[in-house]
C-alpha cells in the first residue's frame, strides 16, 4: 500500500513551549506514516517543504520503501524532498539522527529501501548520522537494504553508518546483501560512509567529498566497490586519518574503476588503504593529485601480521603521486600487473620483488614491467610450501626469494623456469 505523508498530516497544535508548531506537525506526519505502514508498504514524502526528524530520529523497524521527489532539493523545499535532523536541543538520550534502523530485540530488519531524497543540515554540521543502523544490543541483522539516489550533506557524524563490531566482536550486527548506488555524501563531521561487518554487497557510483574523516571506511566485511569517487576528504586535520578510503580486514574486497582525487592532505595522504585484507582485487582505478611534487601514496597495503593475505593489483593509473603502490613486506601473495604512471612515480613493493620504479622510460609512461609474481622463501613460507605438497595447483608460478629463481608447479614438484645468470 502507498502511504502519502500528507495524508497523515494533522492541524498544528499551538503550544507556547513549541516555537514552530507547523514544523512539528510535518515531523509527526512522517512519524505517523512510518508507524501505521505495514511490512512491505511504501511511504512517500513529497517535496513540499523540509521535513525535520524528531530528536531520536524516525525509527524504521520493518520492511518499508521510503522515497521522495528526488535528492536535488534545498532546505527551502519545492524542488525535491529534503529531510534534516532535529533542531530541538537538550533532549535527554536523543541521538539526533534522521533514519534509525533498529529493533527492540534480537531479529532481522529486511528489505528497507530508501531512495530519491536528500538529508541536509541547515547550519554547519549538526545532528549525528543521516541513516543509522548501529543497535545497542547484539544479534540484530540488516538484510537486503537498498539505498539509492540520495544526497547527504553536513551531518554532524556520518552520512551513512551501518553495522557494529566494536563492542561485541563475537556477536556483531551484520549487514547482509547491501546495495548502495548513486549516493553522495559531502561535508560530514565524521566518516562519510562507515560500514562494519557487511557481507555480499555492492556500492556503485557513490561519491564522498569534503568529509572531516575518511570518505569511506569498511571494517570486517566483503563488498564490491564500482565507479565510486573519493575526493578531498580528511579535512578535519586529524593526523591519524590518512586515507580517502580505508578497508580494514574482511574476507574479500573488490575495488573497480574508482577515482581517488586530491588525497594528499598535508602532502603525505593516501588514496586507498587496505589494512590486513584476507583477499582483495584492485583494478581500473585512477589515483590523481591536482598538484605535483607531493609525497602522497595512491594505494597502500599495510598488515601487522607476518604473512598477509592475497592481493591482486591489476592495471591502474597513478598521476602526480610520489608513490603509486606501497606494500608491506608481509604481502608475499601479492600479484601486480603493469600500471600506468609517469616514470618518476615509485612503487614500494615487498623487498622480495622490487622497491624501485618500474615501467618503460622510453615511452614516459610506466605501462609496465610485466607481471610481478607472488614471492616466497622455498620450504619456509607457509603460503608457498616446498614439494611434495597437495595444496598447490599445477601451473602455479612464484618467485623464490632465497635462490632468486622463478618456479612453476608441474605435477607434484616445483621446476625452475628462470634463473639469474
Amino acid at each position: 500500500m502507498l502511504i502519502n505523508v500528507l495524508d497523515c498530516l494533522e492541524p498544528p497544535i499551538y503550544d507556547p513551549a513549541d516555537p514552530n508548531p507547523v514544523r512539528t506537525a510535518y515531523t509527526l506526519a512522517v512519524t505517523k506514516a512510518i508507524s501505521v505502514a505495514a511490512t512491505g508498504d511504501r511511504v512517500y514524502i513529497p517535496g513540499v517543504r523540509n521535513f525535520e526528524a524528531p530528536p531520536n530520529g524516525w525509527i524504521v523497524d520493518k520492511s518499508l520503501e521510503i522515497f521522495g521527489d528526488g535528492p536535488g532539493g534545498s532546505l527551502a523545499g519545492g524542488t525535491g524532498t529534503t529531510l534534516s535532523p532535529s533542531s530541538i536541543q537538550g533532549v535527554p538520550g536523543a541521538g539526533y539522527d534522521v533514519f534509525v534502523l533498529t529493533l527492540p530485540q534480537v531479529g532481522s530488519i529486511e528489505n528497507v529501501y530508501i531512495h530519491d531524497l536528500a538529508i541536509l543540515c541547515p547550519a554547519g554540521r549538526s545532528g549525528r548520522d543521516g541513516i543509522r543502523f548501529y543497535p545497542d544490543i547484539p544479534d540484530i541483522k540488516l538484510s537486503a537494504c537498498r539505498l539509492e539516489h540520495l544526497r547527504l550533506e553536513n551531518l554532524g557524524a556520518c552520512g551513512v553508518r551501518l553495522g557494529k563490531t566494536s563492542i561485541w566482536p563475537a556477536r556483531p550486527n551484520d549487514v547482509v546483501s547491501l546495495w548502495m548506488s548513486d549516493v553522495g555524501v559531502d561535508g560530514c563531521g565524521g566518516v562519510g560512509i562507515d560500514i562494519q561487518n557487511a557481507y555480499v554487497g555492492e556500492l556503485v557510483r557513490v561519491r564522498c567529498a569534503g568529509n572531516l574523516r575518511e570518505g569511506l571506511r569498511s571494517t570486517n566485511g566483503g563488498l564490491i566497490y564500482q565507479a565510486c569517487t573519493f575526493e578531498a576528504n580528511k579535512v578535519g586535520g586529524d593526523a591519524s586519518v590518512k586515507a580517502e578510503m580505508v578497508v580494514v580486514g574482511g574476507y574479500f574486497s573488490r575495488i573497480d574503476a574508482c577515482q581517488f582525487k586530491d588525497f594528499a592532505g598535508s602532502g603525505t595522504g593516501v588514496g586507498l588503504q587496505l589494512q590486513d585484507p584476507v583477499t582483495a582485487m584492485i583494478s581500473g582505478c585512477d589515483f590523481t593529485l591536482s598538484t605535483s611534487g607531493l609525497s602522497a601514496t595512491g594505494l597502500e597495503l599495510v598488515s601487522p601480521t607476518a604473512s598477509a593475505g592475497a592481493v591482486a593489483i591489476f592495471v591502474n593509473r597513478f598521476n602526480n603521486c610520489g608513490t603509486g603502490i606501497r606494500a608491506a613486506d608481509s604481502f608475499r601473495a601479492l600479484t601486480v600487473m603493469p600500471q600506468s604512471c609517469p616514470t618518476n612515480v615509485q612503487m614500494v613493493l615487498p623487498s622480495a620483488a622490487s622497491s624501485s620504479p618500474f615501467g618503460e622510460p622510453s615511452r614516459g609512461i610506466a605501462s609496465g614491467a610485466g607481471l610481478m609474481l607472488p614471492a616466497g622463501v622455498t620450504g619456509t613460507d607457509p603460503q608457498l610450501p616446498t614439494n611434495p605438497t597437495s595444496n598447490v595447483q599445477r601451473g602455479t608460478l612464484y618467485y623464490s626469494v632465497d635462490d632468486n629463481v622463478v618456479r612453476v608447479r608441474l605435477g607434484s614438484e616445483w621446476f625452475n623456469v628462470l634463473t639469474q645468470p
